[in-house]
């Protein structure tokens, strides 16, 4: 009898879709209006639309995507921007980066499967 050969797919990779909120430190200079914050001066890029990029372990990029408008979060009137992202899970850990400029410290595989918090506390 013929057997039929089956190939093997490639590997699927599982991915989960998450969120990534940028909170400015307290000293941050923002401009507030009644609903929405700003970025200024050196904090000039964490606005609307400013890319982000999730990167693996090696320093791939894994995903990407864009910050939406700023709002100020909780009591102690900070400012936070989110940004919705899918990323490939599996990874030992991830790292992001705002608008390129450096990265975050070490995000554990398991801290993607909430929304994670990026302080920023550096230009």
């Amino acid at each position: 009898p013929d057997e039929q050969r089956i190939s093997e797919a490639p590997p699927i990779t599982d991915v989960w879709t998450t969120t990534l909120v940028v909170i400015a430190p307290p000293d941050l200079a923002v401009v507030p209006d009644p609903d929405r914050c700003a970025g200024i001066g050196p904090y000039s890029s964490l606005k609307e639309g400013t890319r982000v990029e999730i990167l693996g372990g090696d320093g791939t990029v894994l995903a990407v995507g864009a910050l939406r408008d700023g709002r100020i979060s909780g009591e102690d009137g900070r400012c936070a921007w989110a940004a919705e992202v899918t990323i490939p899970t599996g990874q030992p850990f991830y790292r992001a980066t705002i608008a390129g400029r450096g990265t975050t410290a070490e995000i554990g595989a398991q801290e993607i499967y909430a929304p994670f918090v990026v302080s920023r506390s550096e230009g």
